[in-house]
């Protein structure tokens, strides 16, 4: 039972640091920066740098998404 609540902690935890790097302030100055640092250093490599542009094209568009309905 105490591990079933552990897990259900840390899982709760992670769930709140990743809506915490997409919240605005801390996005627009930190996630999104690192996110087309990290799309620029693999774009060159074929597969995996279009796959990095696709993502990190999907979470800017989330990241919008999310801080216009929590917003409201």
């Amino acid at each position: 039972m105490m591990l079933i609540s552990c897990l259900n902690q840390l899982k709760r935890r992670k769930l709140l640091w990743a809506l915490y790097l997409m919240r605005d302030p801390f996005f627009t100055n930190y996630t999104r920066q690192r996110l087309q640092r990290t799309e620029k250093l693999l774009e060159p490599v074929p597969i995996i740098g279009l796959l990095t542009a696709k993502i990190v094209e999907l979470v800017v568009g989330a990241q919008t998404r999310y801080t216009y309905m929590s917003g409201s």
